[in-house]
């Protein structure tokens, strides 16, 4: 399975920062505990673990496997979650 996105902070006039220029992120499901997202590879970020450290405002693309069992076959991520 991949996921491409691209993450880009929200300008908020009230709560400036400045010089946050990446992401990090960790993946799970849930509503499914006993599925473990396990990475296979990243492009354009980078990952430690299960963790991946990605930039803003660039093109990431997420390859990964689903391990374990859910009764569900649902998912939610889709094109209507697309930003």
């Amino acid at each position: 399975m991949s996921v491409f996105t691209r993450f880009a902070p929200r300008l908020q006039p009230v709560l400036g920062y400045a010089g946050l220029g990446e992401l990090e992120l960790a993946e799970r499901t849930p509503e499914a505990p006993e599925v473990e997202v396990e990475i296979c590879s990243v492009r354009g970020a980078h990952s430690s673990g299960s963790t991946i450290v990605a930039p803003l405002n660039q093109d990431v693309e997420l390859f990964f496997r689903l391990r374990g069992h859910a009764d569900s076959g649902t998912s939610r991520a889709g094109a209507d979650d697309r930003a």
